[in-house]
């Protein structure tokens, strides 16, 4: 997982084939609906799927704007102190991979289903 973190966190865009790796390390398939939000170039809404259910209390998102890099952050529930941040070159990248952080450690840590 974290091989897949990294080329998100240095991708230049979006890319709906490393979204569907993603989501086959995650899922062991890409779902039905992230393939229709690739198809559709909602690259957010397929980010969203990443994010975990489970223990899941806050998500922040910063766009850049074009001045910096996009960012993101989510705190689950378990352990009030963690957090998962990423800077991306897109807010869907920046979201996707911290959202995959929090997942791997909820796996960890046999916190997610």
């Amino acid at each position: 997982m974290n091989d897949l973190i990294e080329r998100i966190e240095a991708a230049s865009e979006d890319s709906a084939d490393l979204f569907r790796a993603a989501a086959t390390a995650v899922f062991g398939t890409v779902p039905n609906a992230m393939n229709r939000f690739l198809a559709a170039g909602a690259f957010t809404d397929a980010a969203m799927m990443f994010v975990p259910k489970e223990g899941l209390c806050e998500i922040n998102w910063y766009r850049g704007n074009g001045v910096g890099e996009d960012e993101a952050t989510v705190w689950p529930a378990y352990g009030e102190e963690l957090c998962f941040h990423c800077e991306a070159a897109t807010a869907p990248l920046a979201l996707s991979a911290a959202a995959l952080k929090a997942r791997a450690y909820l796996k960890e840590t046999n916190n997610a289903d």
